[in-house]
């Protein structure tokens, strides 16, 4: 923001640089992020999750974050338009064998 667009206007420019006060205030940090974990579990906060996309759609994604178009998180999902099962096999017999096989010959795979 240039800033004689400030001056103009008339406003305040305020900041904080978090990096410093954490590293000055590790408890003081950690009691404010449990607080903040706390909160979430109670429901009482939450982040807006603007779009899900699958992970093969990972350009697209990208696109919406780089055109400034998201309104909140944009999520990349692994298995979003297959079965778990599915996509876990997929995921799994495509790893190299280094182990022992797990299965049946139908949904084998090997652990490493």
């Amino acid at each position: 923001m240039p800033l004689n667009l400030a001056l103009l206007k008339g406003c305040d420019i305020r900041g904080v640089f978090w990096g410093a006060w954490t590293a000055l205030n590790a408890e003081k940090n950690r009691a404010n992020l449990a607080k903040l974990v706390q909160w979430t579990a109670e429901g009482k906060i939450s982040s807006h999750v603007d779009r899900t996309f699958p992970l093969a759609q990972t350009a697209d994604a990208l696109k919406v974050l780089a055109g400034r178009k998201a309104m909140g998180k944009v999520i990349l999902h692994p298995l979003i338009g297959a079965e778990p099962s599915v996509a876990v096999y997929s995921t799994l017999s495509r790893l190299p064998s280094r182990g022992r096989k797990c299965g049946d010959d139908e949904s084998s795979f090997h652990i490493r």
